[in-house]
Formats: structure tokens, C-alpha cells, sequence
């Protein structure tokens, strides 16, 4: 993500820490954890103040008959505009080495709900008397690739 600030575009500068156990014991299995932080407080969107942004993340793959590998997630991420648009993200997908080629197919789901003001108010509706509404938002993310090898 990048931000406009007085005509000029900020990238955020970003730090990741991570660690990943194969286990001797079980040795088809993978476990990963991961930190990241984007740094968003050095910058204003319309004088307002920015805040870093965390993610944390922990995953299992497992190789399912020596092959096909089986992935799963699950990572929660804060928001740099508002603390109540923090997001759990769940993820899984699968991948195929055959020969030069590989195929890798992963799914993120990911549901969030927030509240807004009602930009079509209804004049004596008793249904919402704040003006508020909550916008609830469901995410669902295919991707497939596809890389030859020469």
C-alpha cells in the first residue's frame, strides 16, 4: 500500500521477522510464524495521523504422500486508519511440481464489519435513529500460478 502526501507518493518502510520448524520426527510437516510491521506513523492523509500497521501470522504445511503439499494460515492484521478495521485472514492452498513446471493454487477468506454513517438517511425511520450503519464486508481471494522452469 502507498499513500499521496502533498503530491508525493510514501512507501512505507517494512520490517518482517519469521521462524520455521521442519520437525525430524514428522518429516513431512512445516511450521511458520511471521511479524510484520509497516510503518505508516510518519505520514497524514488529510491531517490525519497514520498508524503502523502489524501483522502476525502462523502456518502448517504438510505433505500429503510424499507430493502434495497442503497448506494452511491463519494471520491477523491491524489497519493504519481505524483500530476496528482489524482483519483475521484465513488461508490454504495446495501445490504441484512436475518436472520444469509448478502449479500453486491458495485461497484467503476474510470477513470485516464496521460502522458508517448512512449516506441515504431515511427522515423518520425509527429503524436507526443514530445514522449509523454497519458495513459488513466478505473477501474472498483465488489465485493460481503457473511458472515454467528453463
Amino acid at each position: 500500500s502507498s499513500a499521496m502526501i502533498s503530491g508525493e507518493l510514501y512507501k512505507p518502510s517494512y520490517t518482517r521477522v519469521g521462524f520455521s520448524h521442519t520437525s525430524h520426527q514428522i518429516e513431512s510437516h512445516k511450521l511458520t510464524i511471521e511479524y510484520e510491521k509497516a510503518k505508516y506513523s510518519n505520514c497524514e492523509i488529510d491531517s490525519a495521523k497514520l498508524r503502523d500497521m502489524h501483522t502476525i501470522g502462523v502456518g502448517i504445511e504438510y505433505n500429503i504422500y510424499n507430493f502434495v503439499p497442503l497448506r494452511v494460515g491463519l494471520a491477523h492484521r491491524t489497519s493504519p486508519f481505524r483500530s476496528d478495521l482489524s482483519k483475521t485472514i484465513f488461508s490454504f492452498g495446495t501445490g504441484w511440481d512436475y518436472k520444469n513446471l509448478t502449479i500453486d493454487i491458495g485461497c484467503r477468506y476474510w470477513n470485516i464489519a464496521y460502522p458508517y454513517e448512512d449516506i441515504f438517511p431515511v427522515e423518520g425511520d425509527a429503524s436507526n435513529p443514530s445514522g449509523v450503519d454497519v458495513v459488513k464486508e466478505n473477501n474472498l481471494v483465488i489465485s493460481l500460478s503457473i511458472q515454467y522452469r528453463m
